[in-house]
């Protein structure tokens, strides 16, 4: 069981004994400093401009997903198996650049 002694009984301790108590002074919950803080802003903005580029490749390869059987079946007319297979090969070539750049 370990007791505390209150902070003026430590001190007198220390005047009365032969060593001496340095005090540590406790971390502040206060702002951080300005490094710190612009060190933060710079990680944020990358973080920010990372997601943003992210989803903007997504949207790009996705919006014309649902778009192209539309176009083959609606505009050109051509036949459900058309449909199917131009769906496909939009989907393929889609993973293609993805696997090539991640190695597998």
């Amino acid at each position: 069981m370990t007791t505390t002694m209150p902070r003026e009984s430590a001190m007198r301790f220390a005047e009365g004994g032969t060593g001496s108590v340095t005090e540590i002074p406790a971390p502040s919950a206060g702002d951080p400093s300005p490094d710190q803080a612009s060190s933060y802003r710079r990680a944020t903005l990358s973080l920010v401009a990372l997601t943003t580029s992210i989803f903007l490749t997504f949207m790009t390869i996705g919006l014309p997903l649902p778009i192209i059987p539309l176009y083959v079946g609606h505009v050109l007319l051509l036949g459900n198996v058309v449909v199917g297979l131009s769906s496909r090969a939009f989907s393929i070539r889609t993973r293609i650049p993805d696997r090539s750049l991640s190695g597998c």
